[in-house]
């Protein structure tokens, strides 16, 4: 039970967020206590009169509308989008990911996709709720989104056990889903580590990817290169350096940067971080380790 006595944050939370949803969408009462699975005469007493809601009318709610019982109880949930999305568009993003969207819808189906191959479709259901993501928003290219959906979705896994390793996996997972697209043929002609790593910093990621960070590759030598990438100046602005400078980001780019090289045929490298904007650098930047000479040997079947 939610109570304004032991619980007066909750209360004022919950509170809220029924006012603003009832009132957005012109419902009665009925209609509200219905959607919280209440009888009438149910919900006068514990929604009018006492406020001791249980978890489980809290969560039928937050399933009618499709979203986090957490995000409700935290008093984070976007109330305006989950209106909109109730009167038809589907396709509208919570305004969390809306300012500076620089960043690709294929983002949001990538990592999503591998906590669902991870956690499986419940837990990944369950997180796009917390993010107010539908499935028709998801897989549709009608927006882009902005870096903080990857960053709210790599955090929560940085917090589970071996997290730096997932996030690895994930960003490794880059060259799997994406290499039948049209443009991994071009790679198939580059012959050297430094232009390989170029093709992806100047035309891949920022056409494919995303615009957040401008990447460049800085030195190449035999053994090693190194590649940074530096976050846009109008994205710390609008976002803030402390929201999107994350070392989860890191460690996710770190498996990116490694698959790179399996698009040209060879076997996954070592993307060694060096520093990170979450460290207070300016820039990242990763050393990216291969054997012998900066020319490979082809290997494509």
């Amino acid at each position: 039970m939610f109570s304004p006595n032991n619980e007066p944050e909750i209360h004022k939370n919950v509170k809220n967020f029924l006012a603003r949803l009832q009132f957005g969408l012109n419902l009665s009462d009925n209609e509200l206590a219905d959607y919280m699975g209440y009888r009438l005469v149910d919900f006068e007493q514990h929604v009018r009169k006492t406020f001791d809601i249980s978890i489980n009318h809290l969560a039928r709610l937050a399933e009618s509308f499709n979203v986090g019982v957490e995000n409700i109880i935290q008093g984070t949930a976007d109330v305006s989008q989950l209106i909109k999305r109730f009167q038809g568009d589907v396709y509208c993003l919570p305004e969390r990911y809306q300012i500076f969207s620089k960043s690709k819808m294929e983002v949001a189906r990538y990592t999503l996709g591998f906590i669902e191959d991870s956690f499986g479709v419940d837990t990944k259901q369950m997180v796009m709720r917390q993010l107010q993501l539908s499935d028709q928003l998801i897989f549709s290219d009608c927006h882009e989104i902005n870096l903080l959906l990857a960053v709210d979705i790599c955090e929560r896994i940085a917090k589970l056990p071996h997290g730096q390793e997932m996030l690895m996996q994930m960003g490794r997972n880059f060259h799997e889903r994406n290499k039948e697209q049209q443009w991994a043929n071009a790679v198939r002609e580059i012959e050297k580590y430094g232009e390989l790593y170029s093709f992806f910093s100047e035309v891949v990621v920022p056409n494919y990817v995303e615009k957040n960070f401008k990447w460049q590759v800085q030195k190449v030598e035999n053994g090693s290169l190194i590649i940074t990438g530096t976050p846009e100046v109008e994205l710390l602005e609008m976002l803030g350096k402390e929201n999107v400078c994350k070392k989860s980001m890191a460690h996710l780019r770190a498996g990116f940067l490694s698959s790179v090289a399996q698009f040209a045929g060879q076997d996954p490298l070592w993307a060694e971080l060096l520093y990170s904007t979450a460290d207070g650098y300016d820039c990242e930047a990763y050393r990216i380790h291969f054997s012998g000479d900066v020319k490979f040997r082809k290997n494509i079947m």
